[in-house]
Formats: structure tokens, C-alpha cells, sequence
């Protein structure tokens, strides 16, 4: 499960939802995966396929979780329906099911490191001078 802590004073609930994402280690494989956005961070969880029949909705599982202040995100013409995240640990390419969906996710994302990089002093967090 997820080991760090979701609750914070500046931390808010965006978005969630299902995307697909495939990374360089799986070779462009798409795989489903339930996302929740917050301001400063994203959660990727998946569907567990064993679970106990008398359950209506499947459980989810953490996966990772990628802090978006050092975040880089952008629109990929070779990508359809999709965008990319790129991050120290990571490199993502994220598909929604519709053109409209990918272009909310890719927004209210972008807005987010936005609002955190101008939060920032000389590359420092504002919080911490």
C-alpha cells in the first residue's frame, strides 16, 4: 500500500480517474490504471484481478506516486489521444479514452506544476526560506 502521507494543509483532491500509461520499461505496452491527481502530486493505482466475488467494485492497488514539482509535461504528435510526463524516475506516455478527457487531464496537470514552480524561489520552496 501507499506509505506516505496524503493528508497536508495545502494538499487538494483535482481529478481522477482511469488512464492508460506505458513507460519505456514495458515497451509501449498500455496498461489501465486508476489515477488521482492532487495539487502537488500523482497517485497511480491498478485494479487487483484477485479479489473476493461478493465485491462489487474492484479494489486498487498503489502503484507509485509521482511529486510534480520537478516535472516536466508535454504534447507528443506521435502520441494519439495522449501526452508525456517525464520526471527524474520516470518517463510516461499517458492516453485518455477521448480527445476531450486527454486535453482536461493535460490541463488541470500543466496548471499544477505551474502554480508550484512559481511557488518556488531560485529553485528552493518558497515554505522552507
Amino acid at each position: 500500500g501507499y506509505e506516505g502521507n496524503l493528508v497536508d494543509k495545502n494538499r487538494k483532491l483535482l481529478k481522477e480517474g482511469v488512464l492508460y500509461i506505458s513507460d519505456d520499461h514495458k515497451k509501449g505496452k498500455r496498461e489501465e490504471y486508476y489515477v488521482i491527481l492532487f495539487n502537488n502530486l500523482l497517485l497511480l493505482t491498478k485494479k487487483l484481478h484477485r479479489f473476493k466475488k461478493h465485491e462489487k467494485k474492484k479494489p486498487y492497488r498503489f502503484v507509485d506516486e509521482i511529486e510534480l514539482t520537478d516535472v516536466i509535461i508535454e504534447y507528443d504528435p506521435a502520441i494519439k489521444q495522449g501526452f508525456r510526463i517525464q520526471c527524474e524516475k520516470c518517463f510516461l506516455r499517458i492516453y485518455s479514452s477521448n480527445n476531450e478527457d486527454t486535453a482536461q487531464w493535460f490541463n488541470v496537470i500543466r496548471s499544477c506544476i505551474l502554480e508550484l514552480q512559481k511557488s518556488k524561489v531560485f529553485g528552493v520552496d518558497f515554505d522552507s526560506l
